[in-house]
């Protein structure tokens, strides 16, 4: 170059990103949870998170069924399509499988005309098309209702809010709704209906509904039919991973005819992300909680008399999951924040002058001030399935541990005591588990949990990033992947 000269070199990015793709394969996961819809676009070797989007799902219906808990299973389907198309389209265009995972337990009634991928989107708003999904959290079963129902022969007992209960309870007292419609299943697998046109159920999601033997690897028909639950009901059921069928038509750049996975189960998906070794076990705190051990030994499966709160599920590739699942997680938390803004607003002041976050914050502070309070709070107010019986306490209170610091600390520490009942220290060196891995957005922002889980249980607490569903559902199909 002469002089000052100087070369301009212009650069289409968007030609450039558009070249990069083309060279790349992606796997998209999707995490249907309770309140939120969660995706990731991940690379299909190595399983780098690319990118990742979160769409709210809206708040729960009101029902004039006692204890109900519904939520609108159209407005699921829109809110996981607007948290889809939220990727970079020319990412979308090189998808090679998709993974769907969420909320187990619940179930959602629909008819098997047209699925409801249509002219390129998700639909499901044509009146009788799709009933409302019954979530895991829904309690109109009650004890009485559950207690006439004939026993189950397999370790998972059956509780309110899983799918056969449901189906039970809606063959008793509502038949002619259930009348209407010809297909059930969670609302994950009317997803990958709905994207596939073919309905096949995981054993991880038939397993959460109750009355089927994982080891049999079949449904309790004939104690079904006991319980009046009509078979027709209850889908085909594949091992995990499986090829559920593929793509009906092109889908926000995904290519007609991807690979689409059988549904998965929340749980299973986010320890598969964790990648445990035999001696771990795997802490998730998010709305609830659990705890999990992976083996292969069926030797090592619980007693359900003996250990009722423990289940032995299964988990990806024949190895089964022992798991502690706890209905008390962060939403402990969050109700207790609620009912502090309740008591502001009774006593004039303006709750929403604080913000949620700064909440959050101070609740954590003012506990670690007092992470050995001798005030005692078990936080079980929804009670477990196991104890659906139990109500939350708070005992041992004094003159001089009722200050917000001690609640806050009692509060946390209540949420890790009650898990570590749940998966006592026997059971934890009969595993030969050395340390817990922690994965779930509450534990991680929670650095008051953290402290409880190592004080509590007495291993080290190895935090994953990045360790999600939707990134254990992406990772799990990826065998799935065809060229």
């Amino acid at each position: 170059l002469a002089g000052n000269e100087t070369i301009i070199v212009e650069i289409d990015y968007c030609v450039l990103i558009q070249s990069y793709c083309q060279r790349m394969a992606y796997l998209l996961g999707i995490d249907i949870g309770t309140t939120t819809v969660k995706t990731v676009l991940v690379n299909a070797v190595g399983f780098k998170v690319v990118e990742e989007r979160s769409t709210p799902i809206g708040d729960h219906l009101k029902s004039s069924i006692p204890n109900a808990c519904e939520l609108s299973a159209s407005a699921i389907l829109v809110a996981v399509e607007r948290c889809a198309s939220g990727h970079s389209r020319a990412a979308l265009q090189h998808v090679r499988s998709i993974g769907v995972c969420g909320q187990m337990h619940g179930c959602v009634l629909w008819n098997d005309g047209q699925p409801f991928l249509r002219g390129g989107n998700l639909r499901a708003d044509e009146p009788g098309s799709c009933g409302v999904l019954i979530t895991w959290q829904d309690k109109r079963c009650s004890e009485g209702f559950l207690a006439s129902l004939p026993p189950t022969s397999t370790s998972v007992p059956v509780s309110a809010g899983y799918g056969c209960a449901t189906l039970a309870w809606l063959q008793q007292y509502s038949p002619d709704d259930l009348a209407r419609y010809n297909r059930a299943g969670t609302i994950m697998d009317l997803l990958v209906w709905s994207l596939c046109g073919e309905l096949k159920m995981s054993e991880q999601n038939a397993t959460s509904w109750g009355y089927y033997d994982p080891v049999c690897k079949k449904w309790e028909v004939s104690t079904l039919l006991q319980a009046r639950v009509p078979t027709k009901f209850l889908p085909p059921t594949v091992s995990v991973p499986h090829r559920a069928g593929t793509l009906l038509m092109d889908w926000l750049g995904i290519r007609e005819g991807t690979t689409v996975g059988v549904a998965m189960g929340d749980m299973q998906c986010s320890v598969y992300a964790a990648q445990p070794s035999h001696t771990d076990a795997v802490l998730n705190i998010g709305t609830a909680a659990q705890i999990v051990i992976i083996y292969t030994d069926h030797s090592l499966r619980s007693n359900q008399l003996s250990r009722q709160s423990l289940t032995d599920v299964p988990y990806f590739s024949g190895d089964y999951a022992k798991v502690a699942a706890s209905l008390s997680g962060g939403n402990v938390i969050a109700t207790f924040v609620s009912m502090l803004q309740g008591w502001l607003g009774a006593l004039g002041i303006d709750h929403k002058m604080i913000g949620d976050a700064d909440i959050y914050e101070r609740l954590v502070a003012c506990g670690a001030e007092k992470w050995d309070t001798t005030l005692c709070v078990d936080p079980v107010w929804w009670g477990e399935r196991h104890t659906p019986e139990a109500k939350g306490s708070v005992t041992n209170m004094t003159g001089d541990n009722m200050t917000f610091s001690d609640w806050c600390g009692a509060l946390h520490r209540g949420i890790i005591q009650n898990l570590s009942k749940m998966m006592p220290e026997e059971v934890l060196l009969e595993h030969k588990i050395e340390r817990l891995l922690g994965s779930g957005r509450t534990l991680h922002k929670n650095t008051l949990l953290q402290r409880h889980v190592t004080s509590t249980f007495k291993r080290p607490l190895v935090l994953r990033e990045d360790v999600d569903a939707p990134l254990g559902a992406a990772m799990a199909v990826s065998k799935l992947c065809v060229d």
